[in-house]
């Protein structure tokens, strides 16, 4: 059985994330992170549907500025988010 990817785990990484960013000196994605993670409080689909969206293209332009770890555990997430789309048939 594959692992969910359930909403306070994405929103939680998605902080996390934010955080990992601002440290490594990239505000403008922290921010744009931060933005996405403040769908958490409300509506799940919006908070999956922006962070699918958005990670990717944080994978792309801040992928040399994130470790290893850091942008595997950023391509799980992307994963799981696609998982859960295709789970709920939206994918």
């Amino acid at each position: 059985m594959e692992k969910r990817l359930l909403a306070p785990e994405l929103f939680g990484y998605l902080v996390e994330l934010a955080s990992h960013l601002r440290n490594a000196g990239d505000a403008v994605a922290a921010d744009e992170v931060v933005h996405v993670s403040k769908f958490g409080s409300g509506s799940t689909s919006e908070l999956y549907g922006e962070a699918r969206l958005l990670l990717p293209k944080i994978l792309e332009k801040t992928g040399p500025i994130l470790s290893t770890g850091d942008r595997d555990r950023l391509r799980e997430v992307i994963e799981g988010i696609e998982r859960e789309f295709r789970r709920i048939g939206g994918g």
